[in-house]
């Protein structure tokens, strides 16, 4: 329907979609960096030079880069719903709403 506004739960995981995408991002970014400053013999970027490019917390790219989960990937781990079961339950929801 032309106008329809979208429901707060699908902007909001429109949202978390597209940090995660910055997120990886942003170590794919720092992670090249790195390779390419000891392949050419330079001191590399740190943490702190990296984000400000990209606009997350310094803490989130250092967890990422050791391995650790995002706040979705855990989430998606605990959760008895998988992403499409997700936003197939928010479709039905809105569908009966109107």
């Amino acid at each position: 329907m032309v106008g329809r506004s979208k429901s707060q739960a699908r902007v909001h995981q429109k949202l978390l979609e597209d940090l995660e995408k910055t997120q990886k991002a942003t170590v794919a970014a720092y992670l090249t960096e790195q390779k390419t400053a000891q392949e050419e013999g330079w001191r590399p970027a740190g943490l702190q030079v990296i984000v400000d490019q990209f606009g997350i917390s310094y803490r989130a790219l250092g967890n990422h880069v050791k391995g650790g989960k995002t706040k979705m990937e855990w989430a998606d781990g605990i959760s008895s719903l998988n992403h499409a079961e997700a936003l197939t339950l928010i479709d039905f929801t809105i569908g009966m709403a109107d």
